[in-house]
């Protein structure tokens, strides 16, 4: 039968506490260090356009290309390739995109 004294239990329970506290202080340096990074790499690459002003030199016409979702279910990325093919379409055409 194994007793321990108060001190020996104080220590063993420090000792483990100290163990569990570095677990989870390397789990959420880590987890900083993601939430960094894909912040960063997120605002570097930036949205793709819903809206691209076309205009035409030759008949001074101007037109947009846009997409958009009032019910806010359809995934930003297909918006903006729908806008940019339509962009692509005129540009066959010879509109220039405004900057």
């Amino acid at each position: 039968m194994k007793c321990f004294s108060r001190a020996e239990n104080f220590l063993q329970t420090k000792q483990t506490t100290r163990l569990q506290r570095g677990k989870y202080r390397s789990k959420s340096a880590l987890l900083l260090l993601t939430l960094f990074v894909s912040i960063i790499f997120g605002c570097a690459a930036g949205a793709p356009p819903l809206l691209i002003k076309m205009h035409n030199p030759e008949t001074d016409q101007t037109l947009t290309c846009n997409a958009s979702d009032r019910m806010g279910r359809t995934d930003p990325t297909v918006l903006a390739s729908a806008v940019e093919s339509c962009a692509q379409q005129l540009e066959t055409r010879g509109f220039v995109r405004e900057k």
